[in-house]
């Protein structure tokens, strides 16, 4: 974006090869994406009061509650 003390702040220079549409659609998608991630970390912190899974009967952070699971031992294949 164009910030007051450095003007465009374009690193990498793709701006210099894009046309005007499609620099407003690469500002409209990150707009879009910023605010999925929003509502997705709005959902985390909703999620640990509210558990509409397993009748609410899941007392513990999710931390936790994922560390139970039986996925545990798959994550250290998939990482």
């Amino acid at each position: 974006g164009i910030v007051a003390p450095t003007g465009l702040f374009d690193p990498v220079g793709l701006a210099a090869k894009a046309t005007d549409a499609r620099l407003k659609y690469f500002r409209e998608s990150e707009l879009k994406h910023g605010r999925v991630a929003m509502l997705a970390s709005l959902g985390f912190v909703v999620g640990e009061k509210f558990h509409p899974l397993f009748n609410g009967a899941i007392d513990e952070p999710s931390y936790i509650a994922f560390q139970a699971t039986p996925l545990q031992k798959l994550w250290p294949f998939v990482l």
